[in-house]
């Protein structure tokens, strides 16, 4: 009888140990998935204010592009060639710029 206590009182201490164990696990697990979850939100964020950042300086370069566009239909409208050809090349210089801006954006997505 004695033996038996003893073999069932080491069974509830391995069961209660066990339980202590599985315990800490899914405590270090929960405080995994806060981790995870907060680098998932940070990641988020900065991709977030990237995209506006982004579609902000498109917008910007869209404004450039609609005014040289208005310039260039009066320019053809109201102008002489030689004034077309001649605004042409300022146009292109103008532009330059605006190019640059556009591949910029277009490789650092």
């Amino acid at each position: 009888i004695s033996q038996e206590r003893e073999v069932i009182k080491q069974g509830e201490d391995v069961k209660e140990e066990s339980h202590k164990e599985a315990k800490i696990i899914i405590h270090l697990v929960q405080q995994s998935q806060r981790h995870l979850t907060q680098q998932v939100d940070i990641a988020v964020q900065r991709k977030i204010q990237l995209l506006t950042k982004q579609r902000e300086e498109a917008e910007k370069i869209l404004k450039r592009l609609k005014g040289y566009e208005e310039f260039v239909e009066q320019n053809l409208n109201r102008g002489s060639q030689q004034q077309v050809l001649r605004d042409k090349q300022s146009m292109i210089q103008e532009m330059t710029p605006v190019n640059q801006d556009v591949d910029l954006l277009y490789f650092n997505q």
